[in-house]
């Protein structure tokens, strides 16, 4: 809501003059929320999570493994939240978490490990949790992250 001293112009009408101001009403934020990176290198996984949060609303960025991780983030607005695998070819979540934490633009983001090995995560993560992956949990922790998202109708 904005106070302004005095009706305007083009409000004169809506606002009687012994009120003497103008009320706007801003509505509320109705930006998207923000994105969820999933990082797997196994494509049902992927899928399964990509579908679940884009359901919730959430959008949803991909990478197959820690190095297409990092280009999706030099060429995307930094997600909300990173999803990551610890066991992948090419770069392993541990190798991720130690350059996103050297790395001043991503050190901030919030990664949350899920992986069968959870007990093999490096330091770095913001959450650890084991697979088989709880949905709801999955859910839980990115809206901690995220916000709330609007459903997909």
């Amino acid at each position: 809501m904005t106070l302004h001293g005095g009706p305007s112009a083009s409000s004169r009408r809506a606002c009687a003059p012994a009120i003497g101001f103008v009320m706007t009403v801003t509505p509320l934020s109705t930006a998207a929320p923000r994105a969820v990176l999933v990082v797997d290198d196994d494509a049902g996984i992927r899928e399964s999570l990509s579908v679940l949060l884009e359901d919730e609303g959430y959008p949803v960025q991909l990478a197959v493994n820690g190095q297409d991780a990092l280009r999706v983030l030099e060429s995307h607005p930094a997600p909300g939240v990173i999803l990551l695998d610890l066991t992948m070819p090419v770069m392993d979540g541990n190798t991720l978490l130690s350059v996103l934490d050297e790395h001043q633009h991503f050190s901030s983001i919030p990664v949350v490990v899920l992986s069968a090995v959870a007990h093999r995560a490096g330091p770095g993560a913001t959450k650890v949790l084991s697979k088989p992956i709880d949905f709801e949990l999955v859910l839980s922790v990115v809206r901690e992250h995220c916000g709330p998202a609007h459903r997909a109708a």
